[in-house]
């Protein structure tokens, strides 16, 4: 009899781990073709069947990329938007939710169900209106409209996920320094902030995600070729009449591996940080 529950347990862990590995090849394969056709030659790349290993080996759509177009510059513009955004994102965000999970006052609750309820809004409502607006202050063709908005709450996703942790945080450790004399906001940069690593690691990874991928906004508010992120400018490599299929796969590349490389660097902390701020609270 425990040999047979054995055996059955043995091959429910086979069958588990043989669909996950299936799932990981499937979601792996895209990404694995996009690095080896960046090292193919423009004949190569959509051949039947396809060639999995580049004979010959050819590192040129590398250097060719940065003769197209000026991947330096939309690299420099999209650290700086991400930078500048992520920023805005995790200071405000934090402070939002730390009011909401520690301040008292009439129709907070109210108010924070209105903040959520600003999930439902989808940003196309939006677009529109803020055109406007940012045109009418000179801010089109500009990075202001892409990282400013981030510095006015940071998202209500991102103040939920801030609320829920802060609220997981004993009080004792509050009072304690308010007896010694601190205020709230000394409160929340020399102990909130502090025990709360897990949370800030979760957000300013989505954040960076968001802003290093954005391609919707610079397509809006973004005209001049020097203004331009990374996300718009890899589609100048996309032409009407011929498109650079070899640097495009190698610019692709370059604009995915910060994301991985970071994922790896951080991904205790993502695990940790979206376990405790959304189960506990």
């Amino acid at each position: 009899m425990r040999q047979a529950h054995k055996l059955q347990f043995i091959v429910g862990q086979v069958f588990s781990y043989g669909i996950l590995v299936f799932f990981s090849i499937i979601f792996l394969i895209p990404f694995v073709w996009l690095i080896i056709t960046s090292f193919k030659r423009e004949n190569q790349m959509f051949t039947w069947p396809p060639q999995w290993i580049p004979s010959p080996f050819w590192p040129q759509n590398y250097s060719q990329m940065f003769d197209l177009v000026p991947m330096g510059t939309y690299l420099g513009n999209t650290l700086k938007v991400s930078a500048l955004g992520v920023s805005g994102v995790v200071i405000t965000s934090a402070l939002v939710g730390y009011g909401f999970a520690r301040l008292r006052a009439p129709g907070l609750n109210i108010l924070f169900g209105i903040c959520l309820a600003t999930l439902m809004l989808p940003s196309q409502v939006t677009m529109i209106p803020l055109f406007i607006m940012f045109s009418k202050i000179g801010w089109v063709d500009t990075h202001l409209p892409l990282w400013v908005p981030a510095w006015f709450g940071g998202g209500a996703w991102n103040i939920f996920l801030f609320r829920q942790f802060f609220s997981s945080i004993p009080k004792d450790l509050e009072e304690a320094a308010m007896i010694d004399g601190a205020n709230r906001l000394r409160i929340f940069w020399s102990i909130i902030l502090p025990n709360s690593k897990a949370v800030l690691a979760v957000i300013s990874v989505f954040s960076i995600q968001v802003f290093w991928t954005d391609i919707f906004n610079p397509v809006i508010y973004l005209n001049t070729r020097d203004n331009f992120t990374l996300a718009i400018g890899i589609l100048t490599l996309i032409g009407a009449q011929v498109t650079r299929f070899g640097p495009l796969m190698a610019a692709s590349v370059l604009m995915t591996l910060p994301m991985i490389v970071l994922y790896f660097f951080v991904q205790r902390y993502i695990a940790e940080g979206v376990v405790m701020s959304g189960v506990k609270g």
